[in-house]
């Protein structure tokens, strides 16, 4: 199919999709096996590219490396770069990935190098023939045990920012590509979180907004960068931030999704002071998630259902919180990450622990004329109706 053609099927079958969703909301989930070679899938992060179609990051602990893999319309399988899944296997590599794609739609990843005498955040990017590092080196950060929790931004101009944790320092830092070398400089003391991510976006002036968990003091905190300096802002909720994503909406408020008191939680800061809401109860223990955005600025959360072990997804629908349960198949969800594509149906990766599988998941509205197009698009075994794990 030339790409003309793909893009008015699309569209075509986005627009059926978009309309029987405004006429059934629940919705209905696509999941399938991506990789199940040894133990891999954990560490994921999903970005989608301009045809909402999945690229997926994730460590494979067997062979000790990183991995990505997209879904090729051509093929319609799943497919790596260059003729292999396998982006980096020299030392132990792929914890925290973090993914982003460029204009072009090539991907940039950042991740932790754990092995010994290494402990080094690394950051590449496929060129379109190769994997490559910016500045001719992978590493971007070696001073220390460096490179925990990252979380990987391009700018406008395709250059990235990451945000990560300097474990030897106890500091939160901030990694920035300048079109020729990387600005690197320290955030805030934090102490090793280990327990909670940092999350990074960036607002229209490039500049970058972190949450993060403050070890130190225990709770959730924010950093906003000015141009000129950081400013540092607690959230008020007391033993929470483990596990946090955040987003800029259109209007650059900030959000963040986190778990605190047993809770899944959302906070909107509006520029003065937070608004908090309960999302859902998960028990005593948090568990990974995953915060996007829809186009009228409803937050969307995919996130592990640690008191059963599932994966769960809730979103705003402009007067409360929906929850569903996406996955319950044995001990899965962790290391969820969520995309939106442009009619709004979520798309997550994570972890099965239970097979130590990689997974994937779509949601769509129940109606069958959404099935019908998005199978005209040629998305066979992807987007099929039936459960999918081998």
């Amino acid at each position: 199919m030339g790409k003309r053609a793909f893009v008015a099927c699309l569209l075509a079958a986005g627009l059926l999709c978009a309309l029987s969703a405004s006429a059934e909301a629940a919705l209905v989930w696509d999941i399938q096996t991506v990789d199940s070679g040894g133990s891999v899938g954990s560490y994921t992060s999903l970005a989608l590219d301009s045809y909402g179609l999945p690229h997926i990051s994730y460590r494979d602990s067997t062979n000790a490396s990183l991995k990505y893999v997209h879904w090729d319309q051509e093929s319609s399988s799943w497919a790596g770069l260059g003729g292999s899944w396998t982006v980096d296997s020299t030392g132990s590599v792929g914890y925290f990935s973090s993914l982003a794609l460029d204009s072009s739609g090539s991907p940039h990843i950042s991740y932790f190098d754990w092995a010994t005498d290494y402990w080094d955040l690394k950051c590449v990017y496929w060129d379109g023939d190769s994997w490559e590092g910016l500045g001719g080196s992978w590493v971007v950060d070696s001073e220390g045990m460096v490179g925990y929790e990252t979380s990987l931004a391009l700018d406008s101009n395709g250059y990235p920012h990451i945000s990560y944790n300097d474990a030897t320092n106890d500091n939160l830092k901030c990694a920035r590509w300048t079109g020729s070398s990387w600005d690197i400089g320290d955030v805030a003391g934090v102490g090793w979180a280990l327990a909670g991510d940092t999350s990074l976006a960036l607002d229209s002036s490039g500049h970058e907004h972190i949450s993060y968990y403050d070890d130190a003091d225990g709770d959730l905190s924010y950093a906003e960068w000015t141009g000129s300096s950081w400013v540092i802002r607690d959230v008020p909720d007391w033993t929470a931030g483990g596990y946090n994503s955040l987003a800029l909406d259109s209007t650059g408020n900030v959000h963040i999704a986190y778990w605190g008191d047993g809770k899944v939680k959302h906070a909107v800061w509006n520029g003065s002071s937070w608004q908090i809401d309960v999302v859902d109860t998960i028990g005593a223990i948090g568990g990974t998630m995953s915060l996007a955005l829809d186009d009228r600025d409803y937050p969307h959360i995919a996130y592990h259902y640690y008191a059963e072990d599932d994966l769960r997804y809730a979103y705003w629908d402009g007067s409360s919180w929906t929850v569903e349960t996406v996955d319950s198949e044995g001990n899965v969800g962790l290391y969820a990450s969520l995309g939106l594509d442009s009619y709004g149906f979520p798309h997550i990766s994570y972890l099965d622990s239970t097979n130590s599988s990689l997974m994937y998941a779509m949601g769509t509205p129940e109606p069958a004329t959404c099935v019908l197009g998005l199978l005209s698009l040629g998305f066979v075994g992807l987007y099929v109706r039936r459960r999918k794990r081998s």
